[in-house]
């Protein structure tokens, strides 16, 4: 074989070789198995980058600072858990969200505290009062004798089932100013406010949400239980403040 032919020979091989180093295509291709850990190892990288930046933004999410109370801006003393965005209030205020978790921070860390409570700043700082919560309603018809001046009292107790647990409150009780006539809401009221008495009494009232929540939870998983569900309302009752042992 000639010199030529072999120095030719070379050169094409180092042609070829190069073509190959630059075609992407030509690259070995990985295994399903190893490119699923590939991804999963790049992913488990980029959540180790964040972290401490995912870290910083919770506390500083946590962050209290000098609140003020969404409607009266007054210092706030209660978050409103349930409130989208999370919103501060004064203890007048929140008064008017009895069916929203709250926590104050009076004692220096956020503490859950149920509506039946609410605070107060006297002279020796900030102290909880414990305080009647009425159960929202829609507008009950006015008096008979057409008087449009009458006042919201607590009326007879009464215990609230929603999705967040249980509620101890208590039914409104209007008392006309003209005739001193007083009257509560009634069945068909209860019900245009979204509630479903467990007795004919209605002294527990379930909220229809709940009872459409269940149902589907049990068309989805057929096994859920009852028990199971119970625990469950049972548990957002504690961590809202709201458990109290009969």
């Amino acid at each position: 074989m000639s010199a030529g032919y072999e120095e030719y020979t070379e050169n094409n091989m180092e042609r070829l070789s190069d073509i190959l180093s630059s075609d992407p295509s030509a690259e070995p291709q990985r295994s399903s198995a190893s490119s699923w850990s590939f991804r999963q190892q790049k992913a488990s990288d980029r959540w180790k980058e964040t972290r401490p930046y995912h870290l910083k933004c919770l506390i500083a999410k946590e962050a209290i600072g000098r609140p003020l109370c969404r409607l009266c801006h007054e210092p706030a003393v209660i978050w409103c858990i349930e409130c989208l965005p999370e919103e501060w209030f004064c203890g007048d205020c929140v008064k008017k969200q009895p069916l929203h978790n709250r926590a104050c921070v009076i004692h220096g860390f956020f503490e859950a505290i149920p509506p039946t409570s609410y605070v107060i700043k006297g002279e020796d700082g900030y102290c909880i009062h414990e305080q009647a919560c009425i159960l929202p309603t829609v507008k009950v018809p006015d008096c008979s004798c057409e008087g449009t001046n009458f006042t919201i009292l607590p009326g007879k107790p009464v215990i609230l089932i929603t999705i967040n647990g249980r509620f101890d409150l208590h039914q409104p009780l209007y008392a006309c100013q003209t005739c001193q006539h007083q009257w509560t809401p009634d069945l068909k009221d209860l019900l245009r406010s979204g509630y479903w008495p467990a007795s004919v009494t209605s002294s527990t009232l379930y909220t229809l949400d709940l009872l459409s929540s269940f149902q589907e939870l049990k068309v989805i998983s057929p096994g859920f239980s009852r028990q199971a569900f119970a625990k469950l309302l049972e548990h957002r009752t504690k961590i809202g403040g709201r458990w109290r042992l009969e």
